[in-house]
Formats: C-alpha cells, sequence, structure tokens
C-alpha cells in the first residue's frame, strides 16, 4: 500500500505472516492423524480451538484488506471481533472442562430464541417449524438452568462474566481497554469523533469534510497482530499442532514486541 510509513509497512507485513501461519496451522490439521478424544470435554475444546482458529484466520485477513483499501474505520469493527473471539478461547482454556462444555451446550438457547424469531417471521414455514419444535423446546429445558441469572432471567452471552473480566482473566485487559475504548468513535454510530469532520476557517466559520479523518493504522493493525498471536498459539496447544509451528509463533513475537517498541 503506497504512503505506508514504516512502522504501517512493518505492521501490515507482521500481520500477513500471521495469517499464513493461521492458514498453515488450518492445514496441519487436515493432515495430521486423528486427535485423541478421551471425553466430551476434550472433543467440545478442540471444536472450539479448530472453529475459533478458522474464524481468526479469515477475520484477520479481511483486516488486512480493509487496511490496504485504507478503509481502517470498517477494519476497527473487525478487530473488536477478533478480540472478542481471541478472549474467548483463552478463557475457555482456563476451566477447559467445565467452560467448553458451557460454551458448547448454549447452543441450545440460541437455537431457542431463533426457533421462536422465526416461527413468528417465516409464518409460511409454520408445518417445519413445528416438526423441530418438540426437539428444540426439550434441548432448551434441559440446559437452560446453566444460564439463569440470580434475576431468573435467561442469559443472551454464554458466560456470565463480563467480557473486560474475562479479558482480565486471560492477562488482555490492556489490549481490551485500548481495542474497545480508543476504537469506540469507529465502531458505533454516536456522537464520539464526529468533530474530526469539521474544519475552522480562518474566518470563524465552519467547514463540513470527510477528508481529515486520520486512524492510527499502525496501532490496529499490531492489535490484530496480539489477538493472532494468541489465538494461534493456543489453537495450536490444544489441537497438538507440530513443534515447527509453535516456534514460528515464539519467532513472530519477538518481531511483534519490536513493532510494539517502534509504534
Amino acid at each position: 500500500m503506497s504512503g505506508q510509513t514504516p512502522i504501517e509497512l512493518q505492521a501490515a507485513l507482521l500481520l500477513s505472516e500471521y495469517v499464513a501461519l493461521a492458514d498453515d496451522c488450518l492445514r496441519a490439521v487436515e493432515a495430521k492423524d486423528p486427535i485423541h478424544i478421551a471425553s466430551p470435554s476434550r472433543y467440545n475444546h478442540c471444536l472450539i480451538a479448530i472453529g475459533l482458529l478458522q474464524k481468526a484466520f479469515c477475520t484477520s485477513r479481511a483486516i488486512a484488506t480493509l487496511v490496504d483499501k485504507k478503509l481502517v474505520g470498517d477494519a476497527a469493527i473487525l478487530t473488536r471481533s477478533l478480540l472478542e473471539l481471541t478472549v474467548t478461547l483463552l478463557y475457555v482454556g482456563q476451566e477447559p472442562e467445565a467452560r467448553a462444555e458451557l460454551y458448547m451446550n448454549f447452543r441450545h438457547v440460541q437455537r431457542w430464541h431463533l426457533h421462536r424469531k422465526a416461527r413468528r417471521l417465516l409464518p409460511d414455514d409454520g408445518e417445519l417449524l413445528r416438526d423441530t419444535s418438540t426437539e428444540v423446546e426439550r434441548n432448551y429445558e434441559k440446559h437452560r438452568p446453566a444460564y439463569v441469572t440470580s434475576r431468573g432471567r435467561t442469559r443472551l452471552v454464554w458466560h456470565a462474566a463480563s467480557g473486560d473480566r474475562m479479558a482480565a482473566e486471560v492477562g488482555l485487559a490492556d489490549l481490551w481497554d485500548a481495542t474497545y475504548g480508543v476504537d469506540s468513535g469507529l465502531v458505533h454510530s454516536g456522537p464520539d469523533g464526529l468533530d474530526d469532520y469539521v474544519e475552522q476557517t480562518p474566518t470563524g466559520s465552519i467547514r463540513l469534510t470527510t477528508g481529515l479523518v486520520e486512524h492510527d493504522t499502525s496501532r490496529l493493525l499490531l492489535q490484530a497482530c496480539h489477538c493472532m498471536h494468541h489465538v494461534v498459539g493456543e489453537a495450536g496447544k490444544v489441537l497438538e499442532l507440530p513443534d515447527s509451528l509453535a516456534s514460528r509463533v515464539i519467532g513472530l513475537f519477538g518481531e511483534l514486541m519490536e513493532a510494539n517498541d517502534r509504534s
């Protein structure tokens, strides 16, 4: 991308290396011998790791593409999504037996909510929906107690802890605050950041403009790199990927710390 500063170029190249590493990890999963599943919790943990690794690969690749096209504000939205899945993967790994089950079983709550909405919004499919309603209701009633709040309401997310508390538990509190706090104006359609579109003229009047907004591209790219570092490292351990991939994770971490110091 033309017009990049040296640190932006370094951060962009580093993110591309993490994207390539994630791709190689996914290929290694397909090529390796079957993973020995000793328990349902082990199965759940592996499934979460491969699912979030795949999502992280796609999301980080999209971030790199958007930044390359100078759509940094749009890339910030995906960076927050990347951070959320990073925190989720690490948080599950703190207590994999209990949390992996809690994470996976929440799909029955989600399906129940989706089923209710579908019955309201798609009346023409009523017969098909009725055919599945018994199973959906049964699974919902079976798993719902694990997600009931102290007020008797069913949670809309699988975890009881807030996102910032989860991030703090896995050691990413600063990254969470930076990504969710600093980038808030880029993501939400609120008033924060709207002053960037106003230019004061020498005569005291104002001019509306769309050309003054500048974003800290290198910081956003490095945030994405930090997320990918944790996702690839954690997924590699859970899925028992080759040591050669783990060595690449360690090698890239040195480059990431150097880029952080320069920024």
